[in-house]
């Protein structure tokens, strides 16, 4: 049996890629970790960003000239669509490495794997059609909650309308 040592190598060569490995593994880490910063400082630059232009439209709008939307449905504008820009700037970085990584992926595992690797090309193919379907349903089912938020904001603000209404003309103690 031969060590390392015997083919030229001593211990000195091991421990040496053993420190190059860490000290890689070490600048690769921190590099994302600032890359995953920058990336959150964005998302929230563009989430308060687009809820700052949400509320001055608001409060430039009156509920007469508003037509188009009520205010729970503004507020669901809010909650939910600049939501889903602060997830974008999360996911933006993966999404423009994906293709680079599948064709490396599947070009190393047709190297080694051969025609054995269509029948897991099949399996996953069933899977992204499933995962499909149940993303449509997904998107029907919040749908019908960002509708039943909408009508409970309605409700909410309607309710507190009327508050003022019975406070402001000091109808309190006819009401309790």
């Amino acid at each position: 049996m031969q060590t390392p040592a015997d083919e030229g190598h001593g211990y000195a060569y091991g421990i040496t890629l053993i420190v190059m490995y860490l000290a890689v593994d070490l600048v690769g880490k921190l590099l994302s970790q600032q890359g995953n910063y920058l990336q959150g400082i964005l998302g929230a630059k563009a989430y308060t960003g687009v809820v700052a232009i949400t509320y001055n439209k608001i409060l430039k709008c009156s509920s007469a000239t508003n037509k188009s939307f009520a205010q729970a449905e503004i507020i669901n504008f809010i909650q939910v669509d600049a939501q889903k820009i602060l997830f974008l700037a999360w996911l933006l970085p993966v999404v423009a490495r994906l293709p680079i990584q599948l064709v490396f992926a599947i070009t190393y595992l047709i190297y080694f794997l051969g025609l054995s690797l269509l029948g897991a090309f099949g399996v996953a193919f069933i899977l992204v059609i499933l995962n499909f379907f149940i993303a449509i349903i997904g998107q029907k089912l919040q749908k019908v909650v960002l509708y039943r938020k909408d009508k409970r904001m309605r409700f909410t603000t309607e309710l507190i309308n009327n508050i003022k209404i019975i406070k402001l003309n000091g109808w309190v103690k006819y009401f309790v």
